[in-house]
């Protein structure tokens, strides 16, 4: 994933996955597999800040609903 392309989280959710593949074959050598341990550390950082933000609007929304 490059830093100019922005993913949804199904699309870094299936980029994870490819590069977890990739890391389970062995494929690549050391420089690549720093690329991609680096680009799965960004992805995952983006995804747990959407999650976080997900769970935060549907906290206020059940709120509202309690009030």
């Amino acid at each position: 994933m490059t830093k100019n392309k922005s993913f949804n989280y199904k699309e870094s959710i299936e980029r994870l996955n490819k590069i977890l593949e990739k890391l389970e074959n062995q494929e690549g050598d050391i420089d690549e597999l720093m690329k991609d341990v680096e680009e799965a550390t960004n992805i995952i950082k983006t995804c747990r800040g959407k999650l976080r933000s997900v769970e935060k609007q549907l906290s206020d929304k059940f709120d509202d609903i309690d009030n």
